[in-house]
């Protein structure tokens, strides 16, 4: 059998290693043999442990080859073969003709750290230096998002069940099979046909009435400390230099008002409040006199 079309360009320009991929490169044949993951593990600590000046090299590099890796996407953007390849493995058409009523995936763990701190202020200058962040937090500092994210998966798939159950995402697939994914005729088609059924809104409207989900205990302390510092990263710092019984403040306080939360969330949910909410969402909205 023929091997599978690869999913990405082969010709299409290749990232540069993060700043702290870099590090590790250089570093590890330093290092004594042992599993990768426990590698990975000190690896992380020397990182953590350099002053800025000392990651200064692996940051210039960095810098010097994501201006290279800017220049050659321009030029390969400029040639028309990203335009070429996405015609070739359809994946300019399957996006076109998405049904705009399906189900968004949510986000991921990671996606919703990034989020959070940046939206506590400070934030990060790059993702590499967002992924080295997350890479060093412990799983029970990840705990939080980690659970959020699987709450949103769960409620996902709940979407999806209850979308293919309502028969929309057969009628859309025969639909398009029907008038073809070729040619501008169908192309205008699907195109008139999207904007006369507009998507949902990414955010669906959250009940004023609902629970707010407190912050963990990372960002409790970083409540605390933020007239000390100027970003997320040094907070995050600060955090992983703490021992655990500096942090068991946080913890607790994090624990009691999740207990809270919870208990606030079922009462909310038995009251009927959430159905109420949900049907009203689900209603047609009223036709508007005459």
């Amino acid at each position: 059998p023929s091997a599978p079309a690869p999913k990405i360009d082969p010709e299409r320009p290749r990232p540069p290693a993060t700043v702290f991929m870099l590090f590790s490169k250089e570093m590890r044949p330093t290092l004594p043999k042992m599993a990768a993951p426990e590698s990975a593990k000190q690896l992380s600590e020397r990182w953590w442990a350099m002053t800025e000046e000392e990651k200064r090299p692996y940051v210039a590099t960095w810098n010097r080859r994501s201006e290279e890796y800017g220049a050659e996407m321009a030029e390969y953007r400029a040639s028309g073969k990203e335009a070429m390849w996405a015609a070739r493995s359809g994946s300019a058409r399957k996006a076109a003709f998405m049904d705009p009523h399906r189900p968004k995936m949510p986000p991921n763990a990671f996606a919703l750290f990034v989020a959070a701190t940046g939206a506590l202020g400070g934030g990060y200058k790059t993702p590499q230096e967002a992924s080295a962040t997350w890479s060093a937090m412990s799983d029970r500092d990840k705990a939080v998002y980690v659970e959020e994210a699987e709450a949103k998966k769960e409620a996902y798939h709940e979407q999806m069940r209850e979308y293919k159950d309502s028969g929309r995402h057969a009628e859309w697939k025969a639909m398009v099979k029907k008038v073809g994914t070729t040619g501008d005729a169908s192309q205008r088609f699907i195109a008139e046909l999207q904007k006369s059924m507009p998507a949902r809104s990414r955010r669906s409207p959250v009940d004023p009435a609902r629970p707010k989900k407190p912050m963990g205990a990372f960002f409790l302390f970083q409540r605390e400390v933020k007239d000390r510092t100027s970003s997320a990263k040094a907070a995050g710092e600060m955090w992983r230099a703490m021992s655990d019984e500096e942090k068991a403040p946080y913890m607790q306080e994090a624990a009691e008002l999740m207990r809270e939360y919870r208990e606030r969330l079922a009462e909310y949910k038995t009251s009927g409040q959430e159905a109420s909410w949900a049907a009203a969402q689900a209603a047609p909205a009223a036709a508007p006199e005459a």
